[in-house]
């Protein structure tokens, strides 16, 4: 069985390497998405344990198309009979009607019981599947309390893979705790249970071969109103960490460790751009004088601290319709 998962623009290879971890594979990766073969089973797999992707589609059709009215020559769909169609459809550089599109798909369909399709068109060329996911993968379902600028979990799992932390690290600018909780997930080999996928029972033996042992995270926030969120999304992930009220800016108060990975304030938080880089700033200080030699991964949105710290990597992703880079510094 062909499937197809779209992931953020700029870590497909993350999400390639995870889909071969869990069975899958790679037939090739493009732009924004992985196409992989394996068994039937393996979609419920990847949508249980994919923390790289955002959904698994099986492919029912690849091909190109002239005009809106070709799609069923390519798009062959059996478990469309007797269903109705709900389509949704993602277009780059393709100059087809939408709307056209979206009633032809519709044609494949003629029931009441309702099934989900997704067609990807990259000029003349569309790419269909059956979605196996409903609500996107970056929907953990362990968000009770949201953060005006909360973070992609799909983003912080890939930071935390750059970082190469092992045991311990903090988030100085921790919000509503995402890194935090998708670090103690990988660390514990946690899945995506919290979104109560009907056939996770299936997977309740891996509760046995968890780690044993716990993580040392820390998260500090400097919003007492934030921190209190951060708890609520980490009891609600079950997820053993520590967060604090505190200044990012005075880090080495409270933390001692190697790593540092963490999202700071792009300017929402801050209310104007110098208040923002004035921050930075003192941060910078605060690791020239209390953390050489460790590292800090890091997203954001310019190169401001390209000035600070050597470069260990430097990926370049599209944050929604931001140009974002994740950094590993060494201090």
């Amino acid at each position: 069985m062909r499937f197809i998962s779209p992931t953020i623009e700029g870590i497909e290879d993350f999400a390639a390497e995870e889909i071969s971890r869990l069975g899958g594979k790679i037939e090739r990766i493009e732009k924004g998405f992985v196409i992989y073969t394996g068994p039937d089973e393996l979609f419920a797999r990847i949508n249980y344990f994919g923390k790289m992707v955002e959904r698994v589609g099986i492919i029912i059709g690849e091909g190109e198309i002239k005009k809106e009215s070709n799609l069923e020559k390519v798009i062959q769909c059996d478990t469309c009979e007797g269903k109705k169609i709900n389509v949704k459809i993602e277009m780059k550089k393709a100059k087809f009607r939408k709307k056209e599109l979206e009633n032809e798909a519709r044609k494949l369909g003629n029931g009441e019981v309702e099934i989900r399709l997704f067609l990807w068109l990259d000029g003349e060329r569309v790419i269909g599947a059956i979605d196996t996911t409903g609500e996107g993968l970056h929907n953990r379902g362990y968000r009770v309390f949201k953060h005006p600028a909360s973070l992609n979990p799909i983003l912080a799992a890939a930071m935390l893979k750059i970082s190469g932390w092992k045991n311990e690290f903090v988030d100085p600018f921790c919000g509503s705790g995402t890194i935090l909780i998708e670090g103690y997930h990988q660390f514990k080999g946690i899945g995506n249970r919290f979104r109560k996928f009907p056939n996770w029972e299936k997977y309740r033996e891996i509760r046995d071969m968890r780690n044993k042992e716990e993580p040392e995270i820390l998260g500090v926030e400097k919003e007492k109103k934030y921190v209190e969120g951060a708890i609520l999304n980490a009891k609600k992930a079950e997820a053993e960490v520590k967060i604090i009220e505190g200044d990012a800016q005075l880090l080495s108060k409270y933390y001692s460790g190697n790593y540092i990975i963490t999202n700071p304030p792009f300017g929402l938080r801050m209310g104007n751009k110098k208040n923002v880089f004035t921050l930075y700033e003192n941060f910078a200080k605060e690791m020239e004088e209390n953390f050489e030699g460790s590292y800090l991964t890091m997203i954001i949105p310019h190169t401001k601290f390209e000035n600070y710290f050597r470069i260990e990597e430097k990926r370049e992703i599209k944050y929604g319709k931001l140009k974002s880079y994740i950094y590993k510094f060494k201090i």
